[in-house]
Order: structure tokens, then C-alpha cells, then sequence
């Protein structure tokens, strides 16, 4: 349990995050695919889906496990991971509010609460990314962590609501990567691998800040590529 740790509604703070900067001028190309990137010293050229093209003098990747469809290196490990979360419960469970829960089996099990009064349960992470090997085990997955909630709560209601896979990635040292890549003129990265993704991101955005006005932060070189 975790008396220190956080959560967020990741899809609420992005839109919130977006509409913010909106009001300041930052220009959204939503829904809109890019089929190339030409990186020159001087700044960058998106070309996109329709043709048209976006001009920039700095391009940051925050694409995380995306981002090795376009960087050869291996610079981090790619694995499967499962979650399901429960039917809007009830009953009081005040009890459990802002509850975060990791264990250190292997493997692992985490677990949360939702503003809307439900349990949130993942883990059992495979070493593969094979999507169509990945979704087969959907069901065994969810029983595993129904079984593995039962028995931490055993007398919790719990009636599984949704569930579903991702991918994500471990490095060797469990840090991420931020900052620029000897291939990519012009470009910075942000992938904030591993289980701290949002305090990752908090340092990301201030060592790119500062990459941005050409000063180099004291950090650097402990996310750096190739460290």
C-alpha cells in the first residue's frame, strides 16, 4: 500500500492538459496520421495521410513503445500486460478510497480505485507482444486476477465490467528515455518506460524545457539513449 504514490484519469488530464495550451495558441492536428519526417538541423517536415505538410523547428516524441517502429536500437524491453476493472459497486467502500496497491510477486499485481466507485485490477504480464497470441489470453488473464482480488478481498462483491491488454516496455535499468537521439536532427524524445510514467513525464517536460533553450539539465545523462 502505498501512502505517498498517485493516480490520475490519464484520458481526462491529456484533454485538459491540450485545452489549456489550446487557449494559448498551441495549434492540435487531431485524428491525423504521419507517413514521414524529414529531420534536417535547422527543424523538421511532417508530411500527413492527406498529403499536406506541418513545418516545425523541434519535433517531440511522446509515443512511447511506438517510438522503436522508428529508433533500431534495442533500448527496451516490449511485453504484454492485462487489467480489468469491476461493475460501479453499490455499497459503501469508502473504505478502499484512494487505495494503491503493488505487490512484489512475480508476477506482479497492482490495484486502485476509480472516481466512479470501482476496482481496478492488473498485471500478469507475458514476455511477448504478439497482439493476436496476447488477446487469447484474455480469459484465462481475467480469471487469474479475479482469483488473486478474491483473495486479498474476499468479501468484496466483485463482477468484472470490462477487460483488456496492452503493451509496455522495461528498460535495463528502469529508467526512461529523454531527450535527443544522434539519429533524429531536431527531434527530442519522452518515453517514459517502465511503472512511473507520470512522474517520468514531470521530468521529461523539464529537461526538454530546458534542452529546448539550449541549457542542459543535471539530469540528462541519466535518461539519456546509449547511457
Amino acid at each position: 500500500l502505498s501512502e505517498q504514490g498517485g493516480s490520475i484519469d490519464a484520458f481526462h488530464l491529456a484533454h485538459d492538459i491540450l485545452a489549456y495550451n489550446h487557449k494559448k495558441g498551441l495549434q492540435i492536428f487531431d485524428k491525423t496520421d504521419i507517413k514521414k519526417v524529414t529531420y534536417k538541423q535547422n527543424g523538421v517536415t511532417l508530411l500527413t495521410e492527406h498529403g499536406t505538410t506541418i513545418t516545425a523547428k523541434k519535433i517531440i516524441y511522446c509515443n512511447g513503445f511506438e517510438s522503436t517502429e522508428i529508433i533500431k536500437d534495442k533500448f527496451v524491453k516490449l511485453l504484454s500486460t492485462y487489467a480489468i476493472v469491476g461493475e460501479q459497486f453499490e455499497d459503501d467502500q469508502s473504505y478502499l478510497n484512494d487505495t494503491l496497491f503493488w505487490n512484489t510477486a512475480e508476477p506482479y499485481m497492482y490495484m486502485r480505485t476509480t472516481d466512479d466507485n470501482r476496482l481496478l485490477i492488473g498485471g500478469e504480464d507475458e514476455d511477448f507482444v504478439d497482439a493476436a497470441k496476447r488477446d487469447s489470453l484474455l480469459n484465462e488473464k481475467s480469471d487469474k486476477l479475479t482469483k488473486y482480488l478474491k483473495k486479498i478481498l474476499p468479501d468484496y462483491d466483485f463482477r468484472m465490467d470490462f477487460v483488456w491488454a496492452g503493451t509496455f516496455g522495461e528498460t535495463k535499468d528502469g529508467l526512461p528515455y529523454i531527450g535527443k537521439h544522434p539519429n533524429f536532427p531536431s527531434a527530442y524524445f519522452v518515453l517514459g518506460f517502465g511503472g512511473n510514467g507520470i512522474t517520468f513525464s514531470v521530468i521529461g517536460m523539464e529537461l526538454v524545457s530546458e534542452m529546448l533553450k539550449n541549457k542542459k539539465h543535471q539530469l540528462a545523462d541519466y535518461f539519456k539513449f546509449r547511457r
